[in-house]
């Protein structure tokens, strides 16, 4: 079971047909249709019964969507706090001083607090 496959079922699910969640992930029908028999296949049941362009959530789908809605979101909230981590550690202090004191202690100050 990948992220990919996770991410089509869920698609579907919330849009309703395979074409809407082609388009939202920027994906072949194809290539959706595809991550969606290799997740059945592994999970040995159908997650959709087909209704022309549309499909409706069997039982298994019903029992997988809360679950897979869970994974996503924990992977996105894991994204999110990286970012952040790495959003702190690039923050930029920027200072004003009069012409005077920069030529004396605060110079080296601040190249030593670069340093570190």
């Amino acid at each position: 079971m990948t992220l990919d496959e996770l991410k089509a079922f869920v698609s579907i699910a919330e849009s309703g047909s395979f074409t809407n969640a082609s388009t939202q992930l920027h994906r072949s029908q194809p290539a959706i249709s595809r991550r969606i028999d290799l997740l059945e296949d592994e999970l040995g049941a159908p997650l959709f019964e087909r209704q022309g362009r549309n499909v409706i959530l069997t039982a298994a789908g019903e029992a997988l969507l809360p679950h897979a809605q869970t994974v996503l979101a924990a992977v996105r909230d894991g994204q999110r706090a990286v970012e952040k981590l790495n959003e702190n550690s690039r923050e930029v202090l920027s200072i004003a001083v009069v012409g005077t004191i920069a030529d004396s202690y605060l110079v080296e100050a601040l190249r030593a607090f670069q340093v570190e």
